[in-house]
This record gives structure tokens, C-alpha cells and sequence, in this order.
């Protein structure tokens, strides 16, 4: 009889292989009153029920979205980009802001895991072929540690071995670069994340006995989280607590040292991976851009909601044009559906918040406010016969 997590396992790969996709639902909620002291930082969540990776703040808010069929994994890199491991696309990708391949992995069958090392190179879990795999930028395989039995997460420690979480074969096993075991731990359940941690114990999501282990060189159990359903990731943070992506429960949750929740998102679809994410490495959800090019007598400016669904969006455009610096100002609030863009504009050609001069300079700012988040671009160009030609603009160093 096979146990949950092989169930689950199953399913993921029927689900990958079929063209449904489980509908996503929209309560998600904060659970506790009790937050975390990382308050301010976001959190990158892979739902494998419908496949999105799905980044939210600390209410809940959804800020950001991937919307891939099939995600396995998710990681936020230095660069703002974020490494995902596209089990529709039998490839690991690396997206922009905006949801761009900027570099691409393909052939690999079922990527499950995917780390961004910090020589450039890229780990990758190929459970499909039973190997865990090193990449470098482009593509090839710099490094394998092959007759593995469909392993699930691999992490590349400080020392140079490569901690890998074997499922099928119930261990995590630590493998030195010519790929001998160096330490393991047997006797888990289908062993789904494995984290070697700073003081040298290793954080194991042992999916199949529905707990998170914290254990010590010698294999000994010293922290336990239980009571949970398919656990498939776990992450210990700087404050000491543990981030959890309890699978089966479809709820992520953070727990002290003594296993109390003191937060969590809970009406997720299947959260198969999580991280706790930065402020500076955060996105927003509203992405802008100004044409070089506006129409005449106006300038615009474009809004495209890369989160979930927003109202009471703030926006403003001030703009100094010609020698006798005149003003023009434009606001107001707007809506935006998850994934609409949207125009604002100072007025048309005819309005009285048109800008009537025919030549000279211009400048000016752009400003969009939004449930704690705030972009400002600062713009520059020139008016010719009443077109006007945006020149230079970026976000505001204020």
C-alpha cells in the first residue's frame, strides 16, 4: 500500500502529464494575530495545484505572479530574477520581473529542484533519470552524481559536497565531488527537502512520516515539527523559526523553536516549495513604463498589475515644460484586474491639462502608490511642434 507522499508524488506526475489544471482559490488569509519579525519580508510560494508561483506579503496580498502550468520550484536570485524549475517545460528557467526567459535549461525530464550556485553554475535535481546534475551558463554539465533514486532537493554546501534528499531510497545523503557518500541519514519516509544548517545539523522534511526533522552529525533527532500532511519544504529562518510548505494541508506556516504557528497563509492550492524572501529582493506588483514616443500634447504613462487583483491604485504626473517652467498635474485612482495594464495620462490634446507648447523642454515625474509599495520615474525629453519625445527616464534615487 502506498503511503501519502508516494500518492502524491504519483499525482504529480499524471497532473504534468494531463491538460487539467486544479482551479486556484483565492482565500488566502492570515490565520494568526501573531506575526513573525520578519514582517517586511515576502513570501515565494510554488502552488502545484495550479501550477502559478505566487509571491505574497504578510497579509496575504498577493503582490506577484508566474503564471507557469506545472512549477516545482522557485528561487529569487540577487539579480531580482527568480530560477524555476518548469516541470511542463521539462526545463529550468530563469525569469525576469516581467516574466521573460532570460536563460533556459531544456531536456531535462521532471526537474524538481533548481539552485543558482555561486560560481554561475546551476544545480538541478533530474529525478526522472535519477541523477543529480551541475550546469554552467550554457547548459552543459559541469558536474553528476547519477545512480540516485528519484531525488527531490539538492543543496551544494560550503565545502564543496552536495547534499541530496533521495527520496525512493528513504536517505540524504551527503556526496563529495567525485560522488561518494560522505555522511547519510537512513530510516526516513520518502525524505522531500534537506537543509545542511549553519551550526552543522541538517533540516529534513520527511514527507512520508508528515513531520520536519531537525537532526545532528550522528543522525539524532534534537527538533521535531509534526502533525503535519506531506511536508515538502522547509526553510529554518535568520530569526530561528522554521518556514514550512505543508503540502497536503495546502497552508505554508511558520513555527517557533517550541513548534507553536505563529503565522501562515492557509487556503493554498499544494504549496510545493517556499521561501522567505528580502525586501530589496521583493517585486512589486505594479510594473511601469513610459513610451519614448507620446502623443501630441500629452504624457502617458503605462501600469501593469503583476500581482493579484488591486483597487485604490494611486497614481500622479507632474510635468515642467518650457523656459517659463509651466506646470501640468494629472491624478487619480484606478483599478486594476490580476495582469491588466492600463494608460494614465496628463489630459488629451484639447483638455485644460493639455500641454500647448509647441517646442522646448520637459520634465517630470511619474507616481504609482499602492498597499505600501511606491514607484517614481523621472522623466526627460523635448517638445517638437507639440510631439513630444521622451529622451531619458528612470526610477527616482529619492
Amino acid at each position: 500500500m502506498k503511503t501519502k507522499i508516494e500518492v502524491c508524488l504519483v499525482f504529480m506526475i499524471l497532473l504534468i502529464g494531463s491538460t487539467s489544471v486544479i482551479a486556484a482559490t483565492s482565500n488566502v488569509q492570515k490565520s494568526y494575530d501573531k506575526m513573525s519579525s520578519s514582517n517586511e519580508n515576502t513570501t515565494l510560494i510554488t502552488e502545484f495545484g495550479t501550477g502559478e508561483i505566487n509571491e505574497y506579503n504578510e497579509s496575504g496580498t498577493l503582490i506577484w505572479s508566474y503564471p507557469a502550468i506545472n512549477t516545482c520550484d522557485a528561487e529569487r536570485l540577487q539579480n531580482r530574477n527568480t530560477l524555476i524549475a518548469d516541470a511542463s517545460l521539462n526545463s529550468v528557467i530563469e525569469v525576469n520581473e516581467n516574466g521573460g526567459i532570460v536563460w533556459q535549461k531544456s531536456g531535462i525530464n521532471l526537474p524538481l529542484d533548481a539552485d543558482r550556485l555561486q560560481n554561475g553554475n546551476t544545480l538541478i535535481t533530474d529525478p526522472a533519470n535519477n541523477r543529480v546534475i551541475e550546469v554552467n551558463v550554457k547548459g552543459e554539465i559541469d558536474w553528476e552524481k547519477d545512480g540516485l533514486n528519484y531525488p527531490v532537493k539538492a543543496q551544494r554546501l560550503e565545502n564543496g559536497n552536495t547534499l541530496i534528499a533521495d527520496a525512493y531510497d528513504h536517505r540524504v545523503i551527503e556526496v563529495n565531488a567525485a560522488g561518494d557518500i560522505v555522511w547519510q541519514k537512513t530510516d526516513l519516509s520518502q525524505p522531500c527537502d534537506a537543509e545542511r544548517l549553519q551550526d552543522g545539523n541538517t533540516l529534513i522534511c520527511d514527507a512520508g512520516d508528515n513531520r520536519v526533522i531537525e537532526i545532528n552529525a550522528d543522525g539524532d533527532i534534537v527538533w521535531e515539527k509534526d502533525g503535519l500532511n506531506g511536508p515538502m519544504d522547509a526553510n529554518r529562518l535568520e530569526n530561528g523559526n522554521t518556514l514550512i510548505a505543508d503540502y497536503l494541508n495546502n497552508r505554508v506556516i511558520e513555527v517557533n523553536n517550541i513548534g507553536e504557528i505563529i503565522w501562515q497563509l492557509s487556503g493554498l492550492n499544494l504549496p510545493r516549495s517556499v521561501e522567505r524572501v528580502k525586501p530589496e529582493l521583493s517585486m512589486n506588483p505594479l510594473y511601469m513604463f513610459i513610451p519614448n514616443s507620446v502623443s501630441i500634447g500629452k504624457i502617458c504613462a503605462y501600469i501593469r498589475n503583476n500581482g493579484g487583483n488591486l483597487s485604490n491604485i494611486y497614481w500622479e504626473i507632474n510635468v515642467t515644460a518650457g523656459l517659463t517652467k509651466k506646470s501640468y498635474f494629472a491624478n487619480g485612482t484606478i483599478s486594476l484586474l490580476k495582469g491588466d495594464i492600463t494608460e494614465v495620462c496628463t489630459g488629451n490634446s484639447f483638455g485644460k491639462t493639455a500641454i500647448k507648447l509647441r517646442f522646448g523642454g520637459i520634465s517630470g515625474y511619474v507616481l504609482v502608490k499602492i498597499e505600501g509599495f511606491e514607484t517614481k520615474i523621472e522623466f526627460s525629453g523635448f517638445i517638437f511642434g507639440r510631439i513630444i519625445i521622451i529622451t531619458e527616464y528612470g526610477p527616482s534615487e529619492e
